[in-house]
């Protein structure tokens, strides 16, 4: 643990588990990320309180075993605000960062109807611009997402997400999180991993001394398969297509097959960039992110600034300024080949010769493997030779067991053993009593390769239709499956930009509305607008609708207007039958969940509400475009 993080000291994940054990501690582990991409563990305590107290003392501890803590530049932790204080006093140079899992399940918990005042359709609206903002590329974006938030929603989200998110959201904005160098983690996931690779070994609630032996056995499997892939990563011959690049070549031999793997896809995508200017080395290029000014050797886009690997504008500036694309300096020495090797245990075991590391169940593991193939050989011989077999098989136990340094290597020569023995009466004695099982050993051989003409059963026919048959295996036609219809969505389920272009069509004629959502869009005057009430969409109605969603397609006079039919259709708040067109009340009704339209019992064939949860008309079902 100590020398993994001593070689990856720059990105430490901290999460706790719980229900492991009958004591109810949680156990907090501390996680790296190694120069493949690999999750090694850095840490792991349990703790009888989570309190400030427990915590410091748990980093104070952790910091005296290892004199690499100055390096950490990042940690990842979920929203507790206990946690990141803590973590944040005792590591002042490292950038404290929220797990976006984390940060959308907050979101969840706390923006509620009942919390907020709010209704469902408003729910679901500050929720998706919640989650805009925290994939939100660079600060413009989450400023702009920040102003529509502020004009549509109510003042009791604005003073929660100000409170709470909007001071700290560098720590869990996407576009600001990568320029920390996170190494393009988001989340906690690496952790979430090992905790349920944990939770499937370690028995619920399981006593102290059941989980320690099972958890270090974890471990001592998972160290096993991390070694086994880094042993694979150097023995590795990698397949070159005659197209490559010469410089992705080099990095391919320089970077560990992880980090190549991120320089080649940004290698792929380097067509897709865009010089706009060149002045003094600086280039201007355009991209998802905006303009962003590069030069050969840095860049300000969130993979550089994470990864500090090569992306796809410094390799196009680059190769428009006819320079080698292959540039060691580009690289962070943590994801080289010759920094790998030097960090993992299985190069340092077999540079230093000590193959007494390996622990028991790994010594226990590599021998099984050899003496399953040693029963398969020895069975299938018969008679005196399986007995012979057997007989030295045994002496090799008995010489074991009484603590001789015996071994034995058999095969057979022209018919006769060939043994070597340390003891060299045993061998003498080896020798003469496999005279015989050699001799017969050869003899029936020879009978067998004298049978060679054996006749083997003939395959048999599987005994199952072929696909697309028309009969069944008794003789009956097979049932033709329909071709399942569009898939009728309620109107809460419906995309932002499906919801923007329905409520648009109750205020303003269908063309109208396409081009206000066009590209480039065209703001809505005050003439297009409908201001007759009885003429609006009963959907207006619906609590699951959000009028507001359809602000930015109108001008102000004209989202006046809006906002005033609106109104004077609350007040009358009468429903009419979409098929007699007849006032719903003192008859039994059902709305559709796509459309929002009601319609009588009676008019759509039905004696009572149907049991299902939801319930769609009949035009909706035929058309669910709406």
């Amino acid at each position: 643990m100590k020398q993994s993080f001593s070689s990856y000291p720059e990105f430490l994940c901290v999460d706790a588990t719980y229900k492991l054990l009958e004591l109810r501690l949680p156990l907090y582990i501390l996680l790296v990320e190694d120069g493949n991409g690999e999750s090694e563990v850095a840490a792991a305590f349990l703790l009888l309180d989570e309190n400030e107290s427990s915590l410091t003392n748990i980093s104070r501890i952790f910091k005296e075993e290892n004199p690499a803590w100055e390096k950490v530049r990042v940690i990842m932790t979920d929203k507790d605000m206990t946690e990141r204080h803590v973590f944040a006093s005792q590591f002042p140079n490292a950038q404290m960062l929220i797990c976006l899992y984390h940060t959308f399940r907050s979101f969840r918990r706390e923006i509620t109807t009942e919390k907020m005042g709010i209704t469902s359709g408003q729910r679901s609206l500050y929720l998706e611009l919640l989650q805009q903002m925290a994939y939100a590329t660079n600060e413009d974006k989450y400023d702009e997402i920040y102003t529509r938030l502020k004009d549509c929603a109510p003042s009791t989200v604005i003073q929660y997400f100000n409170e709470n998110w909007h001071p700290i959201r560098k720590q869990w904005t996407m576009g600001m999180k990568y320029s920390s160098g996170n190494f393009l983690n988001n989340t906690n996931n690496r952790l979430e991993s090992l905790n349920s690779k944990l939770k499937s070994v370690i028995s619920r609630y399981s006593s102290l001394e059941e989980f320690i032996e099972k958890f270090f056995l974890t471990l001592s499997v998972l160290r096993s398969e991390r070694d086994h892939k880094a042993g694979l990563t150097a023995q590795k011959v990698h397949v070159v297509p005659e197209s490559t690049d010469p410089g992705l070549i080099r990095y391919m031999s320089h970077l560990t097959h992880y980090a190549y793997q991120f320089v080649s896809r940004q290698m792929s995508l380097k067509d897709k960039v865009q010089i706009i200017s060149v002045s003094d080395q600086e280039y201007c290029v355009k991209s998802s992110e905006g303009e962003l000014v590069v030069t050969p050797t840095s860049c300000h886009c969130m993979q550089w600034q994470s990864m500090r690997l090569p992306c796809r504008h410094i390799i196009a500036v680059r190769i428009d300024a006819n320079m080698d694309i292959f540039e060691p300096s580009l690289c962070d020495k943590r994801w080289t080949m010759e920094y790998y090797k030097a960090s993992q245990r299985v190069f340092l075991n077999d540079h230093e010769g000590q193959s007494s590391d390996c622990s028991v169940f790994e010594k226990f593991r590599h021998v099984s493997k050899i003496t399953t193939k040693l029963a398969s050989l020895a069975s299938e011989v018969v008679g005196s030779e399986f007995e012979a077999r057997c007989d030295h098989l045994e002496k090799i136990i008995a010489s074991w067991e009484q603590g001789e340094s015996t071994s034995m290597l058999c095969g057979f020569t022209e018919g006769r053993e060939c043994f070597q023995d340390t003891n060299e009466s045993q061998f003498q004695d080896i020798c003469d009593e496999s005279e015989d099982v050699g001799h017969s050993y050869n003899l029936q051989t020879q009978d067998n390769l004298e049978n060679d003409n054996i006749s083997l059963p003939t395959k048999l026919k599987k005994r199952d239709r072929p696909k697309g048959h028309e009969l069944t295996v008794i003789g009956l036609p097979t049932k033709k499956r329909k071709c399942s219809e569009s898939k009728v969505l309620r109107f809460i389920k419906l995309s932002t930009r499906m919801k923007q272009k329905v409520i648009l069509e109750w205020f303003v004629d269908k063309d109208v509305a396409t081009r206000a959502l066009g590209s480039p869009p065209s703001l809505i005057e005050e003439h297009n607008v409908e201001i007759k009430p009885e003429l609006i969409h009963q959907g207006v109605l619906d609590e699951n609708v959000d009028v507001h969603l359809v602000r930015p397609f109108f001008t102000t006079d004209a989202w006046l207007c809006v906002t005033n039919v609106v109104q004077e259709k609350q007040k009358t708040h009468v429903y009419y039958c979409n098929c007699c067109h007849q006032d719903l009340e003192n008859f039994p009704s059902i709305g559709c969940d796509h459309c929002l339209l009601w319609t009588h019992l009676k008019c759509c064939g039905l004696k009572d509400r149907p049991k299902t949860r939801y319930w769609f008309c009949r035009k909706c079902h035929t058309n669910p475009t709406l």
